[in-house]
């Protein structure tokens, strides 16, 4: 991949915590019903941690 991003989009101050991957899908979920995300675009972000999908379905587990 050209000039691609380990973090499905750069880590700025505006992209942080509660606005990833943007502002208004901050809790895994989605408009559609029974799809959540969980990849690196996702809080607290990307690398080689897991930590997104291990989030993403603790979320699923607990709130639904």
């Amino acid at each position: 991949m050209s000039e691609g991003n380990i973090f499905h989009g750069a880590l700025t101050l505006d992209r942080l915590y509660s606005n990833r991957p943007v502002n208004g899908y901050n809790s895994y979920t989605t408009p559609v019903k029974g799809l959540y995300l969980c990849g690196s675009g996702t809080h607290p972000g990307g690398g080689v941690m897991g930590s997104p999908g291990r989030n993403c379905a603790h979320f699923i587990i607990n709130y639904n």
